[in-house]
């Protein structure tokens, strides 16, 4: 699987928090589907969403940053990226 979402409410803030974790041949066309499936997600007024995205790179992160970037505007969607800084 490209990528694995799982979900858990918290009781306390009343949101519905979706963690998204791609895996490493998530491509550009999962890019799009994940996009389109946050889309219809966020129609839920209580819907959150973490993103793991630390073990893919390039253009499906680019292309799912993008089509996300109203809902990162929202701070609807954390991104968590644990791959190390590139040294300079």
């Amino acid at each position: 699987m490209p990528y694995e979402i799982s979900l858990e409410r918290d009781p306390e803030t009343g949101l519905d928090r979706y963690t998204i974790a791609a895996g490493p041949r998530f491509d550009t066309r999962e890019a799009h589907e994940l996009a389109d499936w946050l889309s219809a997600a966020a129609l839920n007024p209580t819907a959150a969403f973490t993103l793991d995205l630390s073990r893919v790179a390039g253009r499906p992160v680019s292309i799912l940053m993008a089509r996300s970037a109203w809902l990162r505007s929202r701070g609807r969607v954390e991104v968590v990226d644990t791959r190390p800084a590139a040294v300079a």
